[in-house]
């Protein structure tokens, strides 16, 4: 029988909760990888794939190490047999689990503005009572990179990112980088915005800006930058000014 209380067992249990640990980990840290969520942080993404094969290498050497104690422990034959059958099957089961991502994962070949300037879009109420902006329903007024600062006018830029494979879902990290004064809501003063928006691989997308606010019409220069984790795709600039 299995001795916990021998030196060797001990052992073997304690590298056992490393090797669950350290899965654990791997398949965490996979799956951040599988939804984009490393591309949040620039410094980071390159580490992902390296951690990922630091966390599978631990996890494999610490449940080796317990099965060599479960065998030396165990006094009859059925049992080493049947620890190993389940050691190899729980490995199995991670490493599939783990490298799923590297199966599915997408490819960006590019990302082209088609696109850009002023753009309308029409407000309608619903139920509730409250407006809501109908962007299904907008038009493209005229494609300049000059905006006039006007409250209830909209503009922005029709982008397709292309890649593999056809239609997969990917997440962009959008940043608006407003001019040097920044915008003043009268609680504090925002110089860059940054949010996250889901693509469909080469199909047309939207982005934009509605003045909504008097202190949002700040005059000058507005950059647009997409990134996909480590890589910035494009940028866009628009020139804001009073008429």
């Amino acid at each position: 029988m299995f001795n916990g209380h021998s030196r060797t067992g001990k052992f073997s249990f304690i590298t056992l909760l490393l090797g669950t640990f350290f899965m654990v980990f791997a398949i965490i840290t996979s799956n951040m990888m599988k939804y984009d969520l490393f591309m949040f942080n620039k410094a980071f993404s390159s580490f992902d794939t390296s951690l990922i094969v630091i966390f599978v290498v631990l996890f494999i050497a610490s449940f080796i190490t317990s099965l060599i104690g479960l065998l030396r422990e165990a006094q009859n034959k059925t049992f080493p047999l049947m620890a190993l059958s389940v050691h190899i099957f729980i490995m199995i089961i991670v490493v599939l689990i783990v490298s799923e991502p590297y199966l599915l994962q997408k490819k960006i070949e590019d990302c082209v503005v088609t696109n850009y300037g002023i753009f309308h879009i029409p407000i309608e109420k619903e139920r509730d009572g409250k407006n809501y902006f109908k962007y299904e329903k907008r038009k493209l007024i005229e494609n300049t990179h000059k905006i006039p600062a006007k409250l209830g006018s909209s503009f922005g830029f029709h982008f397709i990112l292309s890649g593999q494979p056809d239609e997969g879902e990917v997440k962009l990290m959008k940043i608006i980088q407003y001019p040097a004064q920044g915008i003043n809501d009268g609680v504090s003063i925002t110089k860059r915005d940054t949010s996250f928006i889901s693509v469909t691989l080469n199909k047309m997308r939207y982005t934009s800006f509605n003045f909504e606010y008097e202190y949002e019409l700040v005059c000058g220069h507005w950059e647009w930058e997409l990134w996909y984790k480590a890589e910035q795709l494009l940028e866009q600039g628009f020139d804001i000014y009073t008429d």
